[in-house]
């Protein structure tokens, strides 16, 4: 992984003690295979559920009645547990801003009329709302944004759904085309999915306008997972890209059993973790576990499992899953750009290169030289039987040209899609293909602190292949000596 090391002007003693103490500190921190909590106090609990929410943290939840009880585990694998007493007797629950909302429906009045509990980990708060006039058609039926607006649909209005703010006060009703089968959020929040049986509508957290997202059958309930991946419980994945090819995994299940590690969606089954290729659907087997799990998802660097039957939660590094490997190994920092080449076969129907380094395992081409055209790094490939096309940075094709950061490479057999590679052009860091005054000052704002950069434009950043992104990279940048 790349190492970043901040520049601080005229302090260069700071930033000597700082890099020291981060070589130490990443060497003293090993991180197990498996973490283990036992959550056997919610044992026997009439329903439980898994939730992530855009605050990287991964919530075990068990419900009987009017009582419930969180786990939530935070990026920093702490984990935190609440006992609540609701109102009203549970029917499903969210999360979002590291909040859990939960839903109940208030019987002993004439009019229908929900109630909204929300335990926020925040402050410890505990809040309550009032929805007045819907009548909730159960599970899967509510959803809230980042901005703490909630959706709700009313089973006596199967197409309609009704929006109310973080107080509870109705902003809006707005009807579909077609009956809604269920409400979810993207995975940072900021958009609202409605699920029909042919299609799902989408709508942006300030908008009451819900337009067509994805023209595709799947069956509820859906989830929708990191990269953007709307996955079903039957074992259909399919994603918002256009290359993105739909595919039907072996493993279904009636609980959250999806996940993303690297370039593969996850599922588990029979005490196994099953990684499908994001682009062709292809099965490998990512780790083997000590028993079978009911439920799992992924956060950031990690994968959660939880079982119902001992009340044991796990998390295992996606770094621990056994991936499949590339032939070669990366270059070490004492070679140039100009002796990395692959020599060996990919694992991509051979997919090579004499000139650049075919990263398989994070699915980049490497050491690409500024001012590469299109034809020029064809010529340094080698892929037999398959054709490429190519999108630049801000994803439109382009088919001739220089190739920039960010842009990618399609590998195409018998017309799918078998491999996507993103193009890094050394010292490019705004994805236009060459080094120019530009490139420098992204760096230098980026090491003042000024400005971030993208995982690729970080990977573009560091010249001299050492792991690092310096000052050293930014002389080479502002020189064009790369």
């Amino acid at each position: 992984m790349l190492k970043i090391n901040k520049f601080v002007p005229n302090t260069f003693l700071l930033l000597f003690i700082f890099s020291l103490f981060i070589a130490l500190y990443s060497n003293s921190h090993v991180y197990a295979t498996e973490s283990f909590w036992d959550f056997s106090d919610i044992k026997n609990m009439e329903s439980y559920k898994m939730l992530t929410d855009n605050s990287s943290n991964t919530y075990i939840i068990g419900a009987t009645g009017k009582t419930v009880v969180i786990n939530q585990i935070t990026s920093d694998n702490d984990c935190n547990k609440i006992n609540l007493s609701l109102n009203q007797k549970y029917i499903d629950c969210v999360s979002i801003n590291s909040c859990v909302y939960f839903l109940s429906q208030i019987s002993n009045i004439s009019t229908p009329c929900l109630e909204i509990t929300m335990y926020n980990f925040i402050d410890n708060s505990i809040s309550s709302f009032q929805i007045d006039n819907i009548s909730t058609s159960g599970k899967y039926s509510f959803a809230v944004n980042s901005n703490g607006n909630m959706y709700f649909l009313d089973n006596r209005y199967h197409s309609t759904v009704s929006c109310y703010n973080s107080n509870g006060s109705y902003i809006y009703r707005t009807t579909l085309p077609e009956a809604i089968n269920q409400l979810f959020t993207s995975t940072n929040g900021e958009t609202v999915f409605a699920a029909t049986n042919d299609r799902i509508f989408s709508s942006s957290s300030n908008d009451s306008t819900f337009t067509t997202f994805l023209s595709q059958k799947l069956q509820s309930p859906i989830y929708v997972t990191q990269d953007d991946i709307f996955a079903d419980y039957n074992g259909t994945a399919v994603s918002s890209e256009n290359d993105f090819p739909t595919f039907t995994t072996s493993i279904s299940s009636s609980n959250t059993n999806v996940g993303i590690a690297k370039n593969y969606f996850c599922r588990t089954a029979n005490g196994k973790i099953y990684g499908y290729n994001k682009y062709n659907g292809k099965q490998v087997l990512l780790y083997t576990l000590d028993e079978p799990q009911d439920y799992m998802c992924s956060v950031d660097n990690k994968i959660i499992l939880f079982s119902v039957n001992s009340c044991i939660c796990t998390t295992i590094d996606k770094g621990d899953l056994s991936y499949p490997q590339p032939a070669t190994a990366p270059p070490s920092s004492s070679q140039s750009s100009n002796s990395s080449a692959n020599n060996s076969s990919s694992n991509n129907n051979s997919i090579t290169s004499d000139v650049y380094y075919i990263d398989n395992d994070s699915f980049m081409i490497k050491n690409v030289k500024s001012g590469t055209t299109i034809a020029q790094f064809k010529s340094k490939l080698k892929y037999s039987s398959l054709s490429v096309a190519f999108t630049n940075y801000e994803n439109t094709v382009v088919t001739s040209g220089n190739l920039g950061t960010g842009a990618t490479a399609s590998f195409i057999k018998n017309g799918s899609i078998i491999a996507k590679y993103t193009i890094i052009v050394t010292g490019d860091l705004t994805g236009e293909g060459n080094v120019n005054s530009r490139d420098t000052k992204a760096l230098s704002a980026y090491l003042l602190g000024k400005s971030s950069l993208s995982p690729y434009f970080l990977e573009a950043a560091d010249c001299n292949l050492n792991g690092n992104v310096d000052t050293v990279d930014l002389l080479k940048i502002s020189k064009k000596s790369i």
